[in-house]
């Protein structure tokens, strides 16, 4: 959801694009747990641009609750 929440703040949305017959298929996903999250936490999850190559790009996520982060991680999209 952060992701797609991300694209749409960009103009982008999932829904338009598979109308012009786009897909960004994943393929490479990390990611490191630091603590674990429990029922009914509020994450605040922060997507940023880490890498843009010629037919790829990566996103980050930093995930707290609570001002402390508990996980991090990475989708290369094609």
């Amino acid at each position: 959801q952060a992701e797609s929440e991300f694209l749409r703040s960009l103009g982008f949305s999932y829904r338009d694009m598979k109308k012009l017959g786009l897909d960004w298929p994943r393929v490479h996903v990390d990611c490191d747990y630091f603590s674990p999250p429990f029922y009914d936490d509020l994450m605040d999850i922060a997507v940023s641009v880490e890498r843009v190559g010629r037919t790829s790009f990566t996103l980050a996520f930093h995930v707290t609750i609570a001002g402390v982060q508990v996980s991090k991680g990475r989708i290369t999209v094609v």
